[in-house]
């Protein structure tokens, strides 16, 4: 026979690498998988005073790549760090003081973010993807919501970190029936965030009328009281001034009280029952009033008195006064 010549046996070499290189194509599979970054959830500044809650968010991001399957579901898990509840989270603060918060899955703040480990209470959040040309992404809103009313706590800073430990993202392809998420816990992403709250030092004030009795002439002290009630940030120190009040020629050393024509009476206020110290802004001989929150409601007390003077004609004779608490 005649021999193949080497030009035609190096031709007949490209064309067996060729078809082999053909056969293993299909064999080759793509990389399934997703990736998740959570972002921190920062509540700013929180003031414990105002009665209601303080709300912020923060945000999963999970970006998929190389599925074949029309679907992934997306299994996320937000534990419980060291300390906490799976109903009820907090953030360690001053002194070893904890703010109570929660994180939700809806922005009605009414559904708690749980757990594969929670059992159903709070539940886990499931989502599913739509799978285009092999990629699928979202991005999920985490609703923080900081507890109101929680008066007893000081100022200072509060957080709480979620180590990788602490949250599990899992991710499934599929087709037909989602995967059951409680039933499900591989291949698993983790991503860490933090939430912080700063309670700032802030106080309330409520005054009550100071009415004196009726009187006639003016020749002997005519005295009343009142009270304030000042609520201030646990550990907060405070101080309370009285202003000139709101009759022409009244200042906080001797104040007037008048009538809708301008006569006018003189008054004081003072904060001893003794009549000695003069309460004010601290200038003309004044002093403040002052005291340290302990996130409850404080009762001061205000001591007014109409010196013996002139006696003015009868009628109704009224001032006001602002009382200012300073913290």
């Amino acid at each position: 026979m005649p021999g193949i010549s080497g030009s035609r046996r190096r031709a007949c070499l490209r064309v067996l690498v060729l078809c082999l290189l053909s056969w293993l194509a299909p064999r080759v599979a793509l990389a399934q998988s997703c990736v998740f970054t959570a972002s921190n959830i920062a509540f700013g500044n929180v003031s414990t005073l105002n009665g209601g809650p303080t709300d912020a968010v923060g945000t999963i991001n999970a970006n998929c790549t190389g599925y074949s399957t029309p679907y992934v579901r997306l299994c996320m898990s937000l534990g419980k760090p060291v300390g906490d509840a799976w109903t009820q989270k907090y953030l360690p603060g001053p002194s070893g003081q904890q703010i109570a918060y929660n994180i939700f899955s809806d922005p009605t703040h009414q559904t708690l973010w749980g757990s594969y480990y929670s059992s159903g209470n709070p539940p886990l959040v499931s989502v599913d993807l739509p799978v285009t040309g092999g990629n699928a992404s979202t991005s999920l809103t985490m609703y923080g919501r900081v507890s109101g009313g929680q008066t007893n706590l000081p100022a200072g800073s509060y957080s709480r970190v979620f180590a990788t430990s602490d949250t599990m993202f899992v991710y499934v392809g599929y087709t037909g029936t989602p995967p059951n998420c409680m039933a499900t816990n591989s291949p698993v992403f983790t991503a860490g965030f933090t939430v912080t709250a700063s309670v700032i030092a802030d106080c309330n004030i409520v005054a009550q009328p100071l009415n004196f009795p009726a009187a006639g002439v003016l020749n002997q002290p005519v005295r009343a009281n009142t009270t304030l009630q000042v609520t201030c940030v646990s550990g907060a120190p405070y101080t309370v001034a009285l202003d000139a009040g709101t009759t022409p020629g009244g200042t906080v050393a001797l104040r007037k009280l008048t009538t809708a024509d301008g006569k006018t009476v003189n008054y004081q206020l003072y904060r001893d029952a003794a009549w000695t110290q003069l309460w004010g802004d601290g200038t003309l001989g004044t002093s403040t009033g002052a005291g340290t929150g302990n996130g409850t409601p404080q009762t001061l007390t205000v001591y007014g008195q109409v010196p013996a003077q002139t006696s003015q004609p009868a009628g109704t004779y009224t001032d006001t006064v602002t009382a200012t608490v300073g913290f």
